[in-house]
C-alpha cells in the first residue's frame, strides 16, 4: 500500500475557535476513504502559530508509519471530545484533538494524551485527545523538542507504549 500524500492543516470552519487560539484541521478531515491508507483526522486549538507545523509533522510521521485501513465509524451518539471542532459525521481511521491548555504552569507536566473512544472489535482507537501546558509550549519550540513531544504523545494515542524511538 502506498503512504498518503502528506497532509497539510488548514482554518477550521465548523466551530468558532476559543478566543485567542488558531485552530486548525487536517485538509481531508471528516472525508471517508475506506479504502486508503491509515488516515488521521486532526484538529488543533493553538495559542501559538508557530506551533502549527510540529502537529502536521507528526500526523504525516504516523500516517507514513502505519500501514492498513482500520474500520470507519460514525461518531452518531458519541460524546463531543472537548475540541471546538466537532467529530466529523464519519471517522476514518483515527480522530485527534490537539490542544494547548493551562495544566500546571512551567516546567512541571508538558503535555499528556489519552483514548476516548476504542473500537470493540480490535481495541485500536477511534478517537484521542492530546493536551499540552501554555505555559511549556513555547520553551519546547524554542529548545527545538515540541515536534518530537507531539509525535510521542500522538504515538500513545494509536497504542504506541513505548515512544523513546520515535524516527
Amino acid at each position: 500500500m502506498v503512504a498518503p500524500p502528506l497532509a497539510d492543516l488548514v482554518p477550521s470552519t465548523s466551530a468558532p475557535c476559543p478566543a485567542g487560539y488558531e485552530c486548525l484541521q487536517d485538509a481531508n478531515f471528516g472525508v471517508d476513504a475506506p479504502t486508503s491508507p491509515f488516515k488521521i483526522d486532526l484538529v488543533t486549538e493553538t495559542m501559538n502559530s508557530d506551533s502549527a507545523d510540529a502537529y502536521k509533522t507528526a500526523m504525516n510521521h504516523w500516517q507514513e508509519i502505519i500501514v492498513g485501513d482500520l474500520e470507519s465509524v460514525s461518531t452518531l451518539g458519541m460524546a463531543n471530545d472537548g475540541c471546538s471542532n466537532p467529530f466529523p459525521e464519519v471517522i476514518d481511521d483515527t480522530h485527534i484533538c490537539g490542544k494547548d491548555k493551562e495544566i500546571d504552569g512551567k516546567g512541571k507536566i508538558l503535555g499528556s494524551a489519552s483514548a476516548m473512544y476504542e473500537r470493540v472489535t480490535d481495541g485500536t482507537v477511534i478517537a484521542g485527545n492530546m493536551e499540552f501546558d501554555t505555559a511549556d509550549v513555547q520553551a519546547m519550540i524554542d529548545a527545538g523538542t515540541w515536534e518530537s513531544v507531539i509525535i510521542h504523545e500522538m504515538g500513545h494515542i494509536l497504542g504506541e507504549t513505548d515512544c523513546r524511538v520515535i524516527y
